[in-house]
């Protein structure tokens, strides 16, 4: 983490019966960060990218 604070969200996604898919998010900036940027290295996308708002149907952010 190098300093910043991470959490693992988990969101269960339009079709699944439960949560269905895990990433990392990164707090921005390091300390006490009022915005998190989330690390999905699983998909073809720049960091950033999150499953869209549409398709979550539960989501849980757990502190690492």
């Amino acid at each position: 983490s190098a300093g910043h604070a991470v959490k693992l969200r988990v969101v269960q996604t339009r079709g699944f019966d439960n949560f269905n898919h895990v990433y990392a998010v990164v707090g921005l900036p390091p300390g006490k960060p009022p915005r998190w940027m989330a690390l999905d290295a699983s998909v073809a996308q720049p960091a950033g990218w999150e499953v869209p708002a549409a398709q979550i149907i539960k989501k849980k952010d757990y502190t690492v």
